[in-house]
């Protein structure tokens, strides 16, 4: 039961804002926790263009030497709703991000399906169509580049007006991935909990789908992006279930901390470190009792 995925930091390196001294900060923390790799979220508000054509080679030198995947803008875009002037903006930056990808040597993207308010405005639209055909527009950039194209799960819940998140549960993930082959898909466990579903009895129907995983603990409908330890995550009988199955690609730990010294954020990294390395140590002591 030797470990095939890697373990890293996602939304520790976000791109959102002008302060390059926050990026190196960010990504310092990265280096000093020895993480596998990073996911870095790319959302800037001038826009991805802007990023690939202004500091492209800010970028490469911050990042040198690490892998990297990313995430996509999703604050103010969605790859299912009907509005035509919203799909042209969500389009055009996700195609700037894939672009970015490629010039930082990514290996792969993740990206939200969105929210769609029809139940609110009564369209005859179909989300589901909608961000199919959008998927299929993307898909060939991503993999000419080769960069694999992920959708991430959203909680089920979103409160006023009423709305239509897609994908939220496991069943939609395997869904889309019948309705835009080639599509992997990113399971994001905190989520997954918020929806009030079991990540674990899941997890052997998606993993031959999924390229990332966010880790997190959360409450059940309640905050979510907090420490492991906390909320209501089993995180050894996930990490078990991600072993016995030979999950390979990516978990990254998603974990939110305003404390200025990233106190969570590490502490949490070093547990995922320590709760892997000990299950893999039984592991490694019961084939040899058994030979």
């Amino acid at each position: 039961m030797a470990r095939r995925f890697k373990l890293g930091l996602g939304a520790v390196i976000s791109l959102v804002g002008d302060d390059e001294r926050q990026w190196e900060e960010q990504a310092a923390l990265v280096r000093s926790e020895e993480a596998e790799f990073a996911e870095v979220w790319v959302e800037h508000w001038r826009g991805n263009r802007w990023l690939l054509e202004k500091k492209v080679g800010r970028l490469n030198r911050l990042l040198e030497g690490m892998e990297v995947i990313l995430h996509a803008p999703f604050l103010w875009s969605s790859l299912i709703t009907p509005t035509v002037a919203v799909r042209r903006y969500t389009l055009e930056e996700l195609r700037a991000t894939i672009e970015l990808g490629a010039a930082l040597g990514a290996r792969g993207l993740t990206v939200h399906g969105g929210v769609f308010y029809a139940p609110y405005l009564r369209t005859e639209a179909d989300g589901k169509a909608i961000l199919a055909e959008n998927l299929g527009e993307l898909l060939p950039l991503a993999q000419g580049t080769g960069q694999f194209l992920a959708v991430e799960n959203l909680p089920a819940w979103t409160g006023l007006p009423r709305s239509m998140v897609y994908p939220s549960q496991c069943a939609d993930l395997l869904e889309l991935a019948s309705l835009a082959p080639g599509v992997r898909a990113t399971l994001d466990i905190g989520h997954v909990l918020q929806s009030n579903e079991a990540p674990v009895e899941n997890l052997p129907r998606l993993l031959p789908i999924l390229a990332n995983i966010h880790l997190h603990s959360c409450n059940a409908q309640g905050q979510a992006h907090q420490p492991l330890g906390a909320g209501v995550l089993e995180l050894e009988a996930l990490l078990q279930a991600l072993l016995q199955g030979g999950y390979e690609g990516y978990l990254t730990l998603e974990v939110s901390d305003p404390t200025a010294d990233h106190r969570l954020i590490r502490d949490s990294y070093r547990l995922l470190q320590r709760s892997v390395a000990g299950l893999e140590g039984r592991a490694s002591l019961a084939r040899a009792a058994r030979h």
